[in-house]
């Protein structure tokens, strides 16, 4: 049966001695799992109706193929990994006839882990792991192949940042597919990507023509134009939505009048741009509800529409503990131990980073809570109530057709979920400079700065294709703000410290105000910086 196999695959005899096989009577053939050193290990059974079966007792997580590589006459320098015994065989024998470079090893079951094979495996300069239709895309994988590429980041980092996926190009399934079809012009298609551009790139083809735009920020305000709800608080709302992915999240409290759109507006911009789960719903709870919800807030904005004149103060120290710290540690006695002669306790944590929306006809919060809240007020005059009453009767009354435009929401809910799930941090080059202004004029300001530096951090993460991209020593990846970052968001920046749209400014806020101003001459800032 061995013979047949060879010449059903287009295989040199060199494979049969190279890998031991052998045929045995009752139509199968063995496939040896041997060590370098050519003690087996495990056994295959090949069998001729094309089933694959370990030999009693034996595991599929050694290596297939080590023992040929005593057959090359210089060691390669590039390892080619792939899933089983065939493909093993087929790349050997391209090696062989100088088709493919590199020795070749093999990941005989699934689900596969690469983490229980010895290090000596892993001693080359570049290793290529190739992926049974790959083309297909990540999230299209069978289980075996996906869980071959999930169990490489699993591998130590000096391993992992030798490893590349080869791609080959449909039709063709795996490599022993494509090296049987003698296909040269598709060997030169094959594409050759780290595990963070083979598992992003699907998502970022959802995230489309947004990808090519050096200021999504201005895309957004022409899309909140065509959607009729107002630009500047619609902005913030939406940048609020993408901090939820970064390390501090931007808290809003939408203040007006009855009738100003408020909750229309956040739940406009909650429902067409994020996906589900970014943000949790807290209609009605009690004062300790923050600590025993049982729900992740770990980067998650809290939806508490309609906040009460007069909160619960216990209420309002957990939600500021919560918002500030980025957890809330609550310690109550265990009940279950009373009698006992050593008391203990319960430690109860609930961890952030985490961020409010909510709305309010007040015109300010608990005091302690009000300067770690964007207080964002709703305009109340004539023409901006009966905009808002017009996008409001769209939405309700008109189905998406030429009499009201169909706007196209998924670009924008991939481009969100791609951030909120690849949790890039933020490098604001010019930080330093920025809070040496502060520092001067208002330092007791320092939290409107941190607010201010979210803003900045939340622009530069919507231009993230178009901005340095840079990794600390531990491998976070850092997206580096740019002066146009802040350009972008500087009105907006005024209308929250001016407290806008004719309501009266505070004068700790007018110090703030100042120093935005102020910080238009920031270019002189930034080559200081620079230099």
């Amino acid at each position: 049966y061995v013979a047949e196999y060879l010449e059903l695959r287009d295989l040199p005899a060199e494979v049969k001695s190279a890998f031991n096989l052998q045929s045995y009577s009752g139509g199968y053939f063995n496939q040896p799992y041997k060590t370098i050193d050519g003690e087996t290990v495990a056994i295959k059974r090949r069998y001729e109706n094309g089933d694959k079966i370990f030999r009693k007792g034996d595991k599929n997580s050694f290596p297939y193929g080590l023992q040929a590589w005593k057959t090359y006459p210089v060691m390669p320098t590039k390892l080619n990994v792939v899933e089983g015994e065939s493909d093993t065989h087929a790349m050997y024998a391209a090696s062989l006839l100088e088709r493919q470079a590199g020795a070749v090893v093999g990941s005989g079951g699934s689900p596969h882990d690469l983490t229980k094979w010895p290090e000596e495996v892993w001693d080359f300069e570049s290793i290529i792991v190739w992926i049974d239709y790959g083309y297909r895309g990540y999230t299209k994988l069978d289980n075996g192949a996906k869980s071959l590429v999930d169990s490489t980041q699993n591998l130590p980092a000096a391993v992992k940042s030798k490893i590349k996926f080869a791609i080959l190009p449909s039709p063709y399934k795996d490599p022993s597919d494509w090296l049987m079809a003698k296909d040269k012009a598709a060997g030169e298609n094959i594409r050759f990507l780290t595990y963070e551009e083979y598992v992003e790139e699907e998502t970022k083809a959802k995230i489309g023509s947004l990808l090519d735009s050096q200021d999504v920020l201005a895309e957004f305000e022409t899309v909140a134009k065509e959607m009729k709800i107002l630009v500047p608080q619609s902005k913030l709302l939406f940048l609020q939505g993408v901090s939820a992915g970064m390390e501090r999240i931007l808290s809003i409290m939408l203040s007006g009048d009855s009738g100003t759109g408020k909750s229309f507006m956040a739940t406009q911009i909650r429902d067409n741009f994020f996906i589900e789960g970014v943000y949790v719903r807290l209609d009605s709870m009690s004062e300790m509800a923050l600590i025993y919800d049982n729900r992740s807030y770990k980067h998650k904005i809290l939806w508490k529409m309609e906040s009460n004149a007069v909160e619960s103060p216990v209420y309002a120290q957990l939600e500021r503990n919560l918002l500030s710290e980025n957890e809330i540690i609550h310690i109550v006695v265990d009940r279950n131990n009373l009698d006992s002669p050593t008391k203990s306790v319960i430690v109860r944590k609930k961890e952030g980073p985490c961020g409010l929306i909510s709305t309010t006809t007040n015109t300010s919060m608990y005091h302690d809570n009000n300067t770690r809240v964007i207080m964002l007020l709703m305009p109340n005059d004539s023409q901006s109530t009966m905009d808002t009453s017009r996008a409001i009767a769209d939405t309700q009354f008109l189905m998406p057709t030429k009499d009201r435009a169909a706007i196209d929401f998924s670009e924008w809910k991939a481009l969100t979920e791609y951030l909120h799930t690849k949790k890039y941090k933020v490098h604001i080059p010019f930080g330093p400079a920025l809070n040496e202004e502060w520092l001067k004029t208002a330092p007791e300001q320092n939290r409107d700065l941190s607010q201010l530096g979210i803003l900045i951090g939340a622009v530069a993460l919507l231009n993230f294709n178009h901005r340095e991209i840079i990794k600390d020593e531990e491998g976070a990846e850092y997206v580096v703000a740019t002066l146009a970052d802040y350009e972008s968001i500087r009105p907006e920046a005024e209308l929250i410290f001016s407290s806008s749209l004719g309501k009266a400014v505070d004068t700790s806020k007018k110090v703030t105000l100042g120093i935005i101003h102020k910080l238009s001459e920031i270019n002189s800032l930034w080559s200081r910086t620079r230099r």
